[in-house]
């Protein structure tokens, strides 16, 4: 089974066209089921669910634990939604959720993670100041150079960004 997950991210445009156009597309090329997973935020959660699922049937909504700092706690609502299934292949959209990935690979849940890198997620936590914590903002460079490095698989959208990685 193919499962496509996402972290923090709500439902617009580019949501649409880069998560759920493309796990229409790996179900027309592979002809395998993708079962989209988003993890939202609590405040939004209920709004997210509906846009989601209205757009993408094959789809798990599940709310995020709150605070950003406790991201890894969120595997426990991951578990159930892997345990029956088996050879999993997992694309996930960001530096957490790939992250998540290699927990549920630890459990062997999941065969394969792939990242599918849109951004230097480091960088824009730095410049954008995404979360007051300076601490998690430097261990989150640490989130991300693993799943650069530890990913069976890498999507990115572009050379620059890969370059940028070899540079740091």
């Amino acid at each position: 089974m193919i499962y496509f997950i996402t972290y923090s991210e709500k439902f617009n445009g580019i949501y649409s066209s880069q998560v759920i156009d493309v796990c229409n597309k790996i179900e027309e090329l592979s002809n395998q089921k993708v079962i989209l997973i988003s993890i939202v935020s609590l405040r939004i959660y209920l709004r997210e669910r509906v846009k989601i699922k209205n757009y993408y049937k094959n789809s798990f909504v599940t709310p995020m634990i709150p605070k950003i700092k406790f991201w890894k706690l969120n595997i426990i609502s991951l578990i159930p939604i892997f345990i029956f299934t088996k050879n999993n292949i997992l694309i996930s959209r960001n530096a957490i959720s790939t992250n998540l990935g290699f927990s549920l690979k630890k459990l062997g849940l999941v065969k394969r993670v792939v990242f599918d890198a849109r951004a230097a997620e480091f960088e824009q936590f730095k410049e954008y100041k995404f979360v007051e914590n300076k601490s998690f903002t430097e261990k989150f460079f640490e989130i991300e150079k693993k799943a650069v490095i530890s990913s069976d698989l890498r999507i990115v959208v572009s050379s620059k960004l890969v370059k940028l990685w070899k540079n740091i």
